[in-house]
């Protein structure tokens, strides 16, 4: 494919934009989740447990991206069985087990004191990018994640005394592994060419059912689901929660993860504590100190200097045709299309032996396109 100078110019405007269109979608997330303490403190107030409000959040927001699916495109809940294990990954190891920590977190120490452990996550999701991904971990992406836990530990008061036991210590670290891990699982998913709608359905689905098994253990699952639907006001105050605090945020950070380095989109989440704070300010009447604000600058500065860290779509490209050579000599490009299911996989069949070798799954004709665009390719045969 050859550029002209012009050509060259614009697509560099493009990829420009996209790496803004990455960041405020993680962004937005961030300022989501930054809710979830009124939200939160409202279920509470209705009788919901911690698992509870799991439960309520994960399952009505599945239930929201499978009408939201349907509505756009149904083929896009379709995973592959051998890819089970990223959504597992997303949804119970990540998002039910973050959550378990995080909560009981909360009944050895004070809120803020489990807010600061759960934003250790950066800090793995930059040492486990650079681990899996190959991610560098630059002066500026360091001197950003420190500037960020800083900020969120003066937003959220740290350093007045507060003694930590042990056990409160390992869940309050375990919450912030836990939430680094969406990132990480997600990044695998989002390389095998699966959409944001697909993981952030899986991820809730999967930990709503994990929150159902234990509210079950627990005796508290029918007393949830009861005072969901007690009333019209309870019912539509937990699809509301649902709605702003998982379906939307999950999607857009889902979707942030595309165009932007995992660590780098963990920081720019940070953003949640300063709207938790601005929140508890205006509904809460909650006090706006000195070393708040001093915190609030922190963060916003770290996301500043992180914004444009993205991954250009170019490289991108680059990345999927390394790690999957085409050599035209051995190889002719095909379309495996199931029959019965649908489902169609681009990739490449030895001209020799026959082996086929999967690149990546298509559920469009942009997804085709893309496939052709990456490796230079004019003609593609389908095979059933």
């Amino acid at each position: 494919m050859i550029l002209t100078h012009s050509d060259a110019i614009i697509l560099t405007m493009k990829e420009k934009k996209n790496e803004i269109k990455y960041a405020l979608a993680v962004l937005a997330s961030g300022c989501l989740w930054g809710t979830m303490g009124y939200f939160r403190r409202h279920l509470g107030e209705m009788g919901i447990d911690t698992f509870g409000v799991v439960f309520v959040r994960c399952i009505f927001a599945a239930i929201l991206y499978a009408l939201f699916a349907l509505i756009r495109n149904p083929s896009v809940l379709k995973i592959r069985l051998k890819d089970a294990w990223c959504f597992l990954g997303s949804g119970i190891v990540s998002l039910l087990f973050f959550s378990a920590c995080y909560f009981k977190a909360m009944t050895y120490m004070s809120l803020s004191a489990a807010a600061i452990l759960l934003y250790t996550a950066p800090c793995f999701v930059m040492l486990m990018s650079a681990l899996l991904f190959k991610e560098k971990i630059t002066y500026k992406k360091l001197f950003a994640m420190i500037m960020a836990f800083l900020g969120c530990c003066f937003v959220s008061g740290i350093g007045k005394g507060e003694s930590l036991s042990a056990t409160g210590l390992l869940f309050g670290l375990g919450s912030g592994f836990g939430y680094a891990l969406y990132s990480i699982f997600g990044h695998y998913a989002i390389g095998k060419n699966y959409s944001s709608l697909t993981i952030s359905f899986w991820s809730c689905l999967l930990a709503g059912i994990g929150a159902a098994i234990i509210c079950a253990f627990t005796n508290c699952l029918r007393q949830c689901i009861q005072i969901t639907f007690s009333s019209a006001g309870n019912t539509l105050f937990c699809i509301t929660a649902a709605f702003i605090t998982t379906f939307l945020p999950y999607l857009l950070y889902t979707f942030g993860l595309t165009g932007i380095e995992a660590g780098a989109a963990s920081v720019i989440a940070s953003i949640e504590p300063v709207v938790a704070t601005i929140v508890g300010i205006f509904l809460y009447n909650e006090r706006l100190s000195l070393f708040s604000i001093i915190g609030i600058a922190l963060v916003i500065l770290a996301i500043f200097l992180l914004a444009g860290n993205t991954k250009e779509k170019t490289a991108r490209k680059k990345t999927i045709a390394d790690e999957i050579p085409f050599d035209p000599e051995k190889q002719i490009p095909v379309i495996k299309c199931s029959i019965c299911t649908g489902e169609q996989i681009a990739g490449f069949k030895n001209i020799k032996d026959g082996h086929f070798t999967e690149v990546m799954m298509l559920k469009s004709n942009n997804d085709l396109n893309y496939f052709k665009e990456i490796y230079q390719i004019n003609d593609i045969k389908k095979e059933y």
